[in-house]
């Protein structure tokens, strides 16, 4: 068999071990905001850059239901495209923004976390729509099975209060 393709199941069996792993350990309250994270993600204004730290930093911590990621070098960006020149200015940017944590830790560790949406202090873009969002999320929510009148009626009634 050629290596790329014994390289792909390894890799699929591998993920396959990791998702097995992750569904026993299933916490609530990271999921709720979890998924917050992304939906704040597709509304802010982010540069490229940013959108792919984040995008690295989620996947090595929210993606694997945990709230840090720890990179030992900043360099470890570079698996990203982000080189080594770019990142410490864009990071900044990011903790200015109250969008990331980043603790740096004797021996070169570096621990990266997203913060709670709430606390963002970045732009939404302008092609944002609250209500079209909120009317797409119901439709796939309806999709996937799940019952979304209770949330529908419960917002309904707020907007009356």
């Amino acid at each position: 068999m050629p290596w790329s393709k014994e390289s792909k199941q390894l890799t699929k069996a591998f993920y396959q071990s990791v998702i097995n792993h992750l569904a026993e350990n299933i916490n609530p309250e990271l999921m709720e905001l979890d998924m917050r994270i992304k939906d704040e993600f597709l509304k802010s204004n982010f540069t490229k850059r940013q959108r792919v730290i984040m995008t690295m930093i989620y996947t090595l911590s929210y993606g694997l239901r945990k709230n840090t990621a720890i990179m030992p070098k900043l360099q470890n960006f570079e698996l990203a495209g982000i080189s080594k020149k770019k990142i410490k200015n864009e990071l900044d940017q990011l903790v200015a923004k109250n969008v990331i944590t980043w603790e740096r830790e004797g021996r070169g560790m570096n621990y990266f976390q997203i913060n709670d949406p709430d606390l963002w202090e970045a732009d939404y873009h302008d092609g944002y729509n609250n209500r079209i969002s909120q009317e797409l999320l119901f439709l796939n929510l309806e999709h996937s099975g799940f019952d979304t009148k209770p949330v529908k009626n419960a917002i309904k009634e707020e907007e009356l209060v």
